[in-house]
């Protein structure tokens, strides 16, 4: 359907008129979902529920046999047993780095992808992880407590706010050795460094062409046809260089 309500404070179109009425309590910090035991209220239905649990004992049901630690959910309780055991099992095919669960490589792999496959549902903003959207989510709720001074929009951390108060001021804080160029994040000039580097540090297991950003990578390995001609006598992984890719996950083992 078409997006045709729309908040009439900031723009925002949504599909229903419910959700423009969800959303205008962003605005006017309406929180008409009350808690009955202690009386904290809440902007979000979900909110509500979710700290009902502290009341209850339903926040974290999974406790480890080994040291007594809780945890909310099944998979942090796995991710926690596997401290125990020593278990990793998983390694990621960019730069090595050992999981214990494949669910942890999976999200660690958004870092060289780029993924962000959470989207707040009231601003359309995306995170890598979920735990970023939940935080994310907290500014809609009123619980942030850094407010931006040129735009409003609010901060669960002092740091996300400095970073951010640079897109208005213009500030460009890192700067490259080789050129003129500055940049709003570390990150950022990390990744253009390897222009004048020549670095390209993600390699194709397939065939052995190396790229400087993992999103070039990642472009590549949809079209590569290339078969792997050598094979881990480990574990079966297959790699198109011997020397490189290969020597360098077998010192995984």
């Amino acid at each position: 359907g078409k997006m045709r309500h729309a908040c009439e404070v900031c723009g925002a179109l949504f599909r229903k008129a419910c959700e423009v009425t969800r959303h205008r309590r962003i605005h006017t910090g309406e929180k008409p979902f009350a808690c009955e035991k202690c009386g904290r209220r809440f902007t979000w239905s979900n909110s509500l529920a979710r700290h009902r649990r502290i009341h209850t004992g339903e926040s974290k049901p999974f406790q480890c046999g080994d040291c007594g630690h809780r945890f909310r959910n099944v998979i942090s309780f796995r991710r926690h047993q596997r401290t125990h055991t020593g278990v990793n099992l998983y390694a990621c095919e960019d730069c090595g780095k050992k999981f214990s669960l494949s669910h942890d490589l999976t999200r660690h792999r958004r870092i060289h992808t780029g993924e962000r496959p959470f989207s707040c549902r009231d601003c359309g903003m995306t995170f890598r992880l979920k735990q970023h959207l939940r935080r994310h989510q907290k500014t809609h709720e009123g619980e942030a407590p850094f407010r931006c001074d040129h735009c409003g929009r609010l901060f669960m951390h002092k740091r996300s706010l400095r970073i951010h108060v640079r897109n208005h001021t213009g500030e460009r804080p890192y700067a490259c050795d080789f050129c003129d160029q500055r940049f709003l994040r570390s990150d950022n000039l990390t990744r253009h460094r390897r222009i004048h580097t020549g670095e390209r540090p993600f390699g194709c297991e397939r065939c052995g062409k190396r790229f400087s950003c993992s999103h070039h990578l990642t472009q590549h390995r949809r079209s590569c046809t290339m078969t792997a001609p050598f094979t881990c006598t480990l574990c079966g992984q297959m790699f198109g260089k011997k020397s490189d890719s290969l020597g360098y996950h077998q010192q995984l083992h």
